[in-house]
Parts: C-alpha cells; sequence; structure tokens
C-alpha cells in the first residue's frame, strides 16, 4: 500500500500542534495559580487537602499514562489527542460547577486522564514531524516554546480575571480559554492525513519494553524529570499559600508572580536552541538545577515579600530549561516507532513526581508551616546533578 507524503514545504505539522499546546497549557494555567486560593477561601479545604488535590491530578494521568505506554498504537494519535482536549474542557468547566472538595476531585481526577493523553500525543507528534536526527531537539524546542508563552499567558488572563470577575468565575475563564485548543487539531487532522509517522505496533513486548527502560537516555530524563516535578508540584501547590496568608499579598499580585515566574520560562526556551550551540545540554541541565534549588531555598527562608517573589521568580530558570532538554534527550535516544512507549514513560515519571511530592507535603504540613515545606524541596534538584553527569555517555551531544 502506497502512502502519500506531506512534506514540511506544504505544511508544517508542529505548526498546529504547537497551537493546541499553547491553549492547552494556557487554560491549565489559568487554574494553577487559583486552584490553591479557591479551594482554601471558597471552599474551605484544608492545607492537606490541598495536597491532596493536586495529588489526585497526578495519580489519574500516571495511571492512564500506563495504558498509553502498553496499548495505544501510534496510528490513533491524532484521534485520541481531539477525544482528550474535549474532555479537558469538559473537566475544567466541572472545576466552576461543584461545590465542595469531593466534587473538584472527581473533575480533578478527569482533567488528569485528559492532560496525560494530550500532553503525550502532542510531545510525540512534534518529534515525529522530522526526519533529521539533528533537528530533533531544536524541533523539540520551538514545541516547547509554545508551551511556555501559555504558561506565561495563562497567568496573565488569571490575573486580569481575577480582578475583574474573581477567583470562582477564573475557573470558568479557564475553560472557555481551552475550547480553540479541539479546533487547532481538528486542522491538524485535517492536514496531516497521510503522513507516514514510523512503523506501528499495537502492543509491546516485554522484551521490547525492557531494552527500552535500559536506554539511557531515557533513565536521565526521566529521573531527572520526576526529581523536577517532586520539587515543582510542592512549589506549586503551596507557594501561592504563603505569599497569600504568610505575606497577605492580593490574589492578582499571586497570579502576577505567575506570570513573571512562566515569562523567565519563555524567554529562556526562545532562546534555548541558539544556547545549545554554545554550551552542552549537561552544562545547561546542570545550571538550571542549581538556580531551581537555590530558588527553594531563598523562599524557604525568606523573611519578606521581596526576598520571596525573587525566588519565585528563579523557579521559572529551571522550567525553561529542564522540560525542553530532558525531553529531547527522550526524542534523540528512542527510535520513532517506539516514541510513544518512550514519551508517556518519560512523562510519566513527572506524573509520580507531582503525586508523591504534594503528598508528602500535605504530611509535612501537619508538622511544619508551609513556608519550611518549600525549604525542606531544596535538596531534591541537587540529587538530579548526579544523573547530568552521564549524559556524554549516551553519545547524543
Amino acid at each position: 500500500m502506497r502512502v502519500r507524503i506531506v512534506t514540511l514545504r506544504k505544511i508544517n505539522p508542529v505548526i498546529y500542534i504547537a497551537l493546541s499546546g499553547f491553549i492547552l497549557t494556557t487554560s491549565i494555567q489559568v487554574i494553577n495559580p487559583v486552584l490553591s486560593i479557591y479551594l482554601v477561601k471558597e471552599l474551605s479545604a484544608s492545607p492537606s487537602e490541598v495536597g491532596i488535590v493536586f495529588s489526585v491530578f497526578s495519580l489519574s494521568s500516571f495511571i492512564f499514562r500506563v495504558i498509553l505506554v502498553f496499548l495505544i498504537p501510534s496510528v490513533s494519535l491524532s484521534y485520541l489527542l481531539l477525544a482528550g482536549l474535549v474532555a479537558n474542557s469538559v473537566a475544567i468547566l466541572g472545576y466552576s460547577l461543584v461545590p465542595s472538595v469531593g466534587g473538584l476531585i472527581l473533575f480533578r481526577t478527569l482533567h488528569g486522564f485528559a492532560f496525560s493523553l494530550d500532553n503525550t500525543a502532542m510531545l510525540t507528534l512534534a518529534g515525529l514531524s522530522t526526519s533529521r536526527e539533528q533537528e530533533m531537539a531544536t524541533t523539540v524546542a520551538k514545541y516547547a516554546a509554545a508551551l511556555a508563552l501559555g504558561l506565561m499567558v495563562g497567568p496573565a488572563i488569571a490575573t486580569v480575571s481575577v480582578t475583574f470577575y474573581g477567583v470562582a468565575d477564573t475557573l470558568f475563564v479557564a475553560f472557555l480559554t481551552s475550547i480553540p485548543a479541539v479546533f487547532f487539531t481538528l486542522l491538524f487532522i485535517r492536514a496531516t492525513k497521510g503522513i507516514w509517522i514510523g512503523h506501528v505496533t499495537r502492543r509491546i513486548s516485554r522484551v521490547d519494553f525492557r531494552r527500552l527502560i535500559s536506554r539511557l537516555g531515557l533513565q536521565i530524563a526521566s529521573i531527572t524529570f520526576f526529581l523536577f516535578s517532586f520539587a515543582y508540584s510542592v512549589f506549586i501547590a503551596y507557594a501561592p499559600i504563603v505569599a497569600g496568608l504568610g505575606y497577605n499579598l492580593p490574589n492578582n499580585v499571586i497570579t502576577s508572580l505567575f506570570f513573571g515566574y512562566f515569562l523567565v520560562t519563555f524567554s529562556l526556551r526562545m532562546i534555548l536552541s541558539r544556547l545549545l550551540e554554545r554550551a552542552s545540554m549537561q552544562k545547561l541541565l546542570f545550571t538550571s538545577l542549581l538556580v531551581v534549588s537555590f530558588a527553594l531555598m531563598l523562599m524557604g527562608i525568606s523573611s519578606n515579600p521581596i526576598l520571596f517573589a525573587v525566588g519565585f521568580e528563579l523557579m521559572g530558570v529551571g522550567h525553561g530549561f529542564i522540560f525542553p532538554l530532558t525531553a529531547a534527550l527522550v526524542a534523540r535516544s528512542i527510535p520513532p516507532h517506539r516514541r510513544i512507549n518512550g514519551n508517556a514513560i518519560y512523562l510519566a515519571s513527572w506524573d509520580v513526581g507531582a503525586l508523591i511530592g504534594p503528598l508528602t507535603a500535605a504530611f509535612l504540613s501537619l508538622y511544619i508551616q508551609p513556608q519550611f515545606i518549600l525549604l525542606a524541596m531544596t535538596p531534591i534538584p541537587l540529587i538530579a546533578l548526579l544523573l547530568a553527569r552521564q549524559i556524554p555517555r549516551t553519545g547524543i551531544e
């Protein structure tokens, strides 16, 4: 059977995937800066319940990611992505309707399932858009830059919405923001019919799975991503509480801190391709992990909101570098026909970190204040430095 190939001169599939990823990320980042505040102030949730709500999202995401590893064929990705984006919008709408923490947890579970499908499919399709190995890191970096733009735009929308409409209505604004991603994916499906994405196998065997997880590049990327996710998930859940209850910062100031955070993230991803021409992946990863550790320490020991805000913004350096660098490491370590499986494993490491991190913090909140929980996360990124030293052994640089 002959397969029609659409060249990048006629259409660039990354554009459609990047736009969908931008919208998806924007909608989630409208939610994240206000969710802790909404839980505490509107639903009367305790700090422990806040940690549980954030962990439920990651648990459901991880479960479905396991299904993606073993059962989902690459040929179905476009249509599964479409279904996942519809489920994403439904879940976000549910946030603004439920009157209790228990009800929100149900929609949080659906949201986790949808997110795991959406970002795995997008990352895989973005990586498959080029067949040139040397362009893989650049292509993934461009996709990551689109996500970083969404990370920045989301808090900006949240800041305006909170100022004029309040926290509860901001969740409905997030629902409206998520809808265009469905239409961009429909355009992607229509425009990319006939693109060959490599040999497809419906299921991965045990032997293939063992070979996959034995790849050093995947191991380094996944464990590093897990450790960053562990620290970041605690930051995203408890830093707004420290800012709001500890320093009495207004809600729109807290969302503005997130805007600045992701402005740093976006700026760094925009220049990442050029930086990779001058510095190795290992050096950039080293730098970002050190900055994350320092930022957590600064927030944990700060005695005034200015130092806290500086640490808050410095966290964006890690977010700017760690995802695209580790994602590129996976893309260059895994053959195209197994990339959906490799990406699912890699992204599942984020789910596990985002599951264990808030649960750990929820336990710690019974004994120490939220600000000291952030300080307790300081050693976590430093552990990943030992892994970054092994990158030259992968042979991809």
